[in-house]
């Protein structure tokens, strides 16, 4: 397959994602990895903790200059056989936190974390036509000229409970649950449906490399629609609560779409099976918390995800040992490996091919008819 795709492998990584999302067999699962030696994106940290955060206000001003530099991140590592997609989100642009008001006046895009606490949940409004969201509109439109058929364009990650807790600040989110459970829901709605309005018309301005999406931090391939969602400040509600207060909402998200993931925490483990439910959610990708459940019930969890019909999107270091026990769980076609960084291209390439090697005798074995038990003749 021809691809202008700044990226040596492109069109054979995007067949390998168009068999993995028919669920048809591949000769190993998808590969990401996030940064490749010093190739990493453009607003992380620099030095020896880089990707540890991003800092976007690095580019308020300069969207050229970020486009210049996200492109050249990706012609640095154009020889990587990972089956990361090029694609450039335009981080500056905040599209899902533009466009909000609390009694008529614009919500600073840029506000601390709690900057709303003391307002009525019920003045926190959205303004579909507001200048602050067209302009957003605007640098994804400009990002998306710009790609010429090289990288995908993409805004991934809107949410619902990480916008409210943000805004009042997770002791008042808390708060708000207990003392007022229909104002969050009732604001949770107006989230929701300002967020699928707003990924309407990104989804009108997106270039669609091969008829499909490209994603930002991700950087993984689905053919027609989609993104990726969160719900990270979920980790301190009840299931119950999630149920009560979110899932539907969540559930609407992903019928909005052809291909939904959301990006989940294994601190969070406790919602999954209320997240299972939703029918058109097609990946689950968990990131290992440091502070988290061990790897034996992470993979039980993955199991979970992988009986449900769904994929299992595994975020992680890349380490052999860790990976053949994943093999030893999962099959290798229902799983997709983001790995957080490797020391240098060629070491990326040395992991890929090892990688191929590897998958294929995992699924012999797993085809493989196990021997009956010789039975014995003693009475």
């Amino acid at each position: 397959m021809a691809s202008s795709i700044l990226k040596g492998n492109a069109g054979e990584s995007i067949q390998r994602y168009a068999a993995f999302w028919r669920n048809e067999r591949i000769d190993r699962p998808p590969v990401v990895f996030d940064i490749v030696g010093p190739h990493g994106h453009p607003t992380y940290d620099a030095g020896p903790e880089m990707g540890v955060a991003y800092h976007p206000e690095k580019y308020e001003n300069d969207l050229e200059g970020f486009c210049r530099d996200y492109e050249r991140m990706w012609e640095a590592r154009v020889n990587c056989r990972d089956d990361s997609i090029p694609c450039v989100e335009p981080m500056t642009a905040d599209v899902f936190g533009s466009g909000w008001t609390v009694g008529g006046r614009q919500v600073n895009r840029r506000a601390p974390r709690g900057a709303l606490a003391q307002v009525r949940l019920d003045e926190i409004a959205a303004d579909a036509e507001s200048e602050q969201l067209e302009s957003a509109l605007q640098q994804v439109s400009y990002v998306a000229q710009q790609s010429r058929g090289r990288f995908g364009v993409n805004v991934d990650g809107m949410t619902t409970t990480a916008m409210i807790s943000k805004w009042r600040g997770g002791t008042q989110f808390m708060y708000d649950i207990v003392d007022d459970p229909k104002g969050v829901r009732a604001l949770a709605e107006r989230i929701t449906q300002h967020c699928l309005q707003v990924q309407a018309k990104v989804d009108g301005l997106l270039p669609r490399p091969e008829g499909g999406t490209c994603h930002g931090w991700l950087y993984y391939w689905n053919p027609g629609r989609g993104f990726w969602f969160q719900e990270d400040d979920a980790i301190m509600v009840s299931p119950r609560t999630y149920r009560d207060l979110f899932l539907d909402l969540d559930r609407a998200i992903c019928n909005s779409t052809d291909h939904a993931a959301v990006h989940w925490h294994s601190g969070m483990l406790h919602l999954l099976d209320e997240l299972l439910t939703i029918e058109n959610l097609r990946l689950v990708q968990i990131s290992i918390d440091p502070n988290g459940p061990p790897i034996e019930s992470m993979l039980e969890t993955c199991q979970r995800i992988e009986a449900a019909g769904k994929k299992a999107g595994i975020q992680c270091q890349p380490e052999k040992d860790f990976v053949k026990l994943v093999f030893s769980k999962l099959r290798p076609g229902s799983c997709l490996f983001f790995f957080n960084r490797i020391g240098s291209i060629a070491e990326a390439n040395d992991f890929v091919a090892w990688l191929e090697r590897t998958a294929p005798t995992f699924e012999r074995s797993r085809r493989r008819p196990k021997r009956p038990h010789a039975t014995s003749s003693r009475r």
